[in-house]
């Protein structure tokens, strides 16, 4: 078991991951929505962070592991 942490620890932490997990939602919407070609862009941008608002509520609710990611990671 690990030992608790307190709430200040947890919400910086948790800034620090959305201000990671929030350019990439948001550039990954874009990249989504491009063939849409350059008027959908904005459409992109929403969809990208509704995804990452919901993610990041299903990460949440999902329960704690130490094995659990709920965050952006690379692709190749």
């Amino acid at each position: 078991m690990t030992p608790k942490t307190s709430w200040k620890s947890d919400f910086g932490a948790g800034a620090s991951a959305a201000l990671v997990a929030l350019p990439v939602a948001i550039g990954g919407g874009i990249l989504a929505s491009a063939s849409l070609g350059p008027a959908y862009a904005s459409v992109g941008v929403k969809a990208g962070l509704i995804c990452a608002v919901i993610a990041a509520l299903v990460t949440a609710l999902s329960g704690s592991s130490k094995f659990l990611i709920g965050g952006p990671s690379a692709s190749t």
